[in-house]
């Protein structure tokens, strides 16, 4: 059997590195005839990371504790599933999450069912972070940096005799949380299949204090099915996957998942000439249904007052890409078009007669080229791009059975019908990346970039004043504009890097401004405001076109010693900041946050001790409702245990204290009638215990 390449990263024991910047590769065998379990591999000095990840070991259902351990990367954390990435202060849109080569288009306009949230949680996965300034090839609207999550490519026998390989992963934790996952495939004759999947729950967890967290449920399964073939130089490579999400919380949002229904393929080719030369082209898509409703799985409110949001996702795109190999030098050029499709439809089950036809089918589509050039200048390798992406956005005329009692809906009703919805963005992308060996053990590397992107469809086309913000979950009915301009970041990336056989320093330094930054401003949209006054409730927010700084730095170390152990140590610091007639800060930036790894391995055992410290975040946003938040230490421990070659044993502590935290991307409870008083922020987990299988085969 060939080997299988995995870590998990949850209990990920033994991390070992070469190059703490990018997290390089090390491979540790359990014995002489054993499979290798943990690979982490990263480009030295390289604004990309590498890592194979694992969903084996995980308390949580979409991989958030693994993101959480890689430079920069956080979590806005509105529901178990319901996980937003955010990476050095932006979130959302402004950072594309790749599944399998290609974005999600989501169902739901406050992202219940954001891009992590498909991802499957089986033995094989490849988590790609572009820091920083991500090159112009990984694809349009890239503020800044990107993150792909990837199977791991299965490579085609090419003899008669049928070859398979797979793995099961059994997990149990604490607040009834169990998942089961596995993959099994399969390959002859220049032909290969596979199936792979998961089913996950888990119930209301409790806090450090003993208090239960209400609509922190969930429960779920994903099927996914793979095949292709690799005859001469053509590759060809198809998956169809299902996600099917029952009923699950999201206590930062004032609704619950009633179910998500996603669907998505990946239908690809790669034909490669010679050395030199390869075209890879992809055509993808998805479809997602998704229910929600703010009574059925909490505290109901009046009958009147009822809310089922009926809302559905369409995607279909097609990518192609050349490269070019040469001696010297590589050359990438690309095309890709992308299709989107959204639909919302708010009905009350108590009034027949009332509806909110939200968004009726809003459509974007968007066409992108790019170029890129590498090369050596300098005594080092430079690589410079250029994309140019053009966008058009419409969206059908809607509706309200409120208009007819109340003149103010009726206004916004008519403007919005009435108005120019058909809108275009021409943006334009420039980037550069250089680094170099500059004395011995010692790298550098700059990177800078002009980046833009689109509004998205919510910020232009909420047109009646409601709680939609994208995943913001900050508490405030927001209201789009049709006049919004593209957001345009300047941004520079400077690092240093030294390291030797058992220890290694890396340091990142960066600065954005972000010209006509998107972010909530006081509606001066009257009608808007009126109907706030009238129903007792604060003055809506309006979309507005502002400016904005995003800078801070990120810092590992690496220190090997005794042989068979190690001490890894991370910081990071962000700063966000609205300019204006007087400065303000942006919301839900992550405090200063420090992470310690040490870890032990040796033939048959494994262990890993992690240590958390996170700074008060005291410079929060006023305007979103943000409050300050306290600082804390937390612990987790992990074991592993290889009990064959085969068959591997974990179990792990979270919060080993059972410290009581909230952390800062935490957003507030919504929920009535719970433990957590509405308005305050969501709580962690109290400890947690638990205990995984795996057998690979």
């Amino acid at each position: 059997m060939k080997p299988i390449l995995i870590v998990s990263a949850a209990c990920a024991l033994a991390l070992k590195t070469s190059c703490v910047n990018a997290l390089s590769l090390v491979d540790f065998e359990t014995n002489d005839n054993s499979v290798e379990t943990i690979e982490i591999t990263g480009q030295s000095f390289s604004t990309v990371v590498e890592q194979t990840f694992s969903g084996h070991g995980n308390t949580a259902p979409d991989m958030r504790q693994q993101f959480s351990q890689l430079p920069g990367l956080h979590i806005n954390n509105n529901g178990p599933i319901s996980g937003i990435l955010q990476y050095r202060g932006l979130f959302g849109d402004r950072v594309p999450v790749h599944i399998n080569g290609a974005e999600m288009n989501g169902a739901g306009p406050n992202g219940m069912d954001p891009p992590i949230s498909h991802i499957i949680s089986v033995p094989f996965q490849k988590v790609t972070v572009y820091r920083g300034v991500a090159p112009v090839s990984v694809g349009a609207e890239v503020l800044g940096g990107s993150v792909s999550v990837d199977d791991v490519p299965i490579d085609v026998m090419p003899s008669n005799r049928w070859t398979t390989e797979g793995a099961l992963s059994l997990n149990r934790a604490s607040y009834g949380m169990k998942s089961i996952g596995g993959s099994l495939y399969g390959s002859n004759n220049d032909v290969y299949l596979g199936i792979s999947g998961d089913r996950q729950a888990g119930d209301n967890f409790n806090s450090g204090d003993a208090r239960v967290v209400s609509s922190t449920f969930y429960q779920r399964q994903a099927l996914q099915l793979r095949t292709g073939l690799d005859i001469g130089s053509h590759r060809v490579d198809a998956l169809f996957a299902h996600r099917d999400t029952k009923a699950a919380g999201t206590p930062a949002l004032n609704m619950d998942i009633l179910f998500i229904d996603a669907n998505w393929f990946r239908l690809s080719h790669t034909y490669k000439s010679d050395n030199v030369w390869q075209l890879q082209s992809q055509l993808f898509g998805n479809k997602n249904t998704h229910d929600m409703d703010n009574y059925s799985y909490r505290e109901a409110p009046l009958p009147a007052r009822y809310r089922l949001n009926e809302t559905q996702a369409k995607g279909l795109g097609l990518q192609t890409k050349l490269t070019l190999d040469w001696t010297n030098y590589k050359t990438v050029i690309g095309i890709d078009h992308q299709a989107n499709r959204n639909y919302s439809y708010i009905s009350n089950p108590n009034n027949a007669l009332f509806y909110i036809n939200n968004f009726n089918s809003t459509h974007k589509t968007r066409s992108s080229m790019f170029a890129e050039q590498s090369g050596s200048l300098l005594d080092g390798e430079i690589t410079l791009g250029v994309r140019t992406t053009s966008i058009h956005y419409d969206s059908a005329p809607i509706g309200t059975s409120l208009s007819m009692m109340n003149p103010h809906i009726a206004s916004l009703q008519s403007a919005f019908n009435d108005s120019d919805r058909n809108i275009k963005f021409s943006l334009t992308d420039v980037t550069s990346h250089w680094h170099s060996l500059i004395i011995d053990r010692w790298s550098v590397q700059v990177s800078t970039g002009i980046k833009q992107r689109a509004p998205s469809y919510s910020q232009l086309y909420t047109w009646f004043p409601l709680g939609i913000s994208g995943g913001l979950a900050d508490g405030n009915n927001y209201i789009g504009n049709l006049s919004l301009k593209p957001e345009t970041a300047k941004t520079i990336d400077l690092g240093v890097e030294y390291q030797n056989t058992n220890q290694a320093l890396s340091l990142n330094v960066f600065f954005t401004r972000i010209n006509d930054y998107i972010t909530g401003q006081p509606s001066d949209v009257p009608a808007a405001n009126v109907i706030a006054v009238m129903n007792g409730i604060a003055l809506p927010l309006q979309w507005q076109n502002t400016q904005a700084i995003l800078k801070g730095f990120e810092v590992t170390v690496r220190y090997d010693f005794l042989e068979q152990w190690q001490l890894i140590g991370m910081a990071e610091y962000v700063r966000g900041i609205q300019l204006g007639q007087s400065d303000k800060n942006l919301y839900r930036i992550a405090p200063i946050t420090t992470r310690w790894y040490l870890q032990y391995q040796s033939p048959q055992w494994q262990y890993r001790l992690a240590v958390q410290y996170t700074a008060s975040q005291k410079q929060v946003a006023t305007l979103q409702n943000e409050s300050i938040s306290d600082s804390y230490m937390v612990a987790d421990m992990s074991f592993r245990y290889f009990v064959t070659p085969h068959l591997q044993v974990d179990a792990s502590i979270n919060n080993l204290f059972d410290t009581y935290y909230s952390d800062h991307l935490n957003s507030v409870n919504r929920v009535t009638g719970s433990d957590i008083a509405v308005g305050e922020r969501l709580p962690n987990p109290g400890r947690s215990l638990g205990l995984s299988i795996m057998y690979q085969f």
